[in-house]
C-alpha cells in the first residue's frame, strides 16, 4: 500500500508518502517536501508539522527524510535519527543529507527538550 498524504495548517504544509508492506510492516513515511510561509519561519512551524505527523502514526513507523537545511540536523539527532545512503522514492540525493529513524513514545518531547 502506498498513499500520498499532506498535513497542513494555515501557513505551512508537508507532503509525504506512506508505505506499508512486507518490507515495512510497521510503516514507512518518506517526506516529499515541506513549505512554511516566509513570515512564519523561525517560529517552530516545521517542528509543529513533524509533531503532528508523528502523532498520527504508531511506534516503530520509520521516517526517511532528505535534510537540505543543515540547521535541522541537531533536531533529528536528538530523536536518534542516523545517516543513510539512499531513501525510498528519492534514492540518492547529492544535495541533501539523508536520514532515517523510528517513531517512538516520547519522540515529540525529545524533539523539543534535549
Amino acid at each position: 500500500m502506498k498513499i500520498n498524504k499532506r498535513i497542513f495548517d494555515d501557513t505551512s504544509y508537508m507532503d509525504y508518502l506512506y508505505i506499508k508492506n512486507e518490507k515495512y510492516p510497521y510503516g514507512l513515511i518518506v517526506d516529499k517536501g515541506a513549505y512554511v510561509d516566509i513570515s512564519k519561519r523561525e517560529q517552530g512551524k516545521l517542528k509543529a508539522l513533524f509533531a503532528k505527523l508523528f502523532s498520527k502514526y504508531d511506534n516503530g513507523t520509520i521516517l526517511q527524510y532528505a535534510v537540505k537545511n543543515k540547521d535541522l540536523l541537531s533536531m533529528f539527532k536528538r530523536m536518534n535519527f542516523y545517516r543513510v545512503n539512499s531513501i525510498e522514492y528519492w534514492g540518492q540525493l547529492s544535495d541533501s543529507i539523508l536520514i532515517e529513524g523510528k517513531i517512538y513514545q516520547g519522540i515529540i518531547e525529545d524533539m523539543y527538550n534535549k
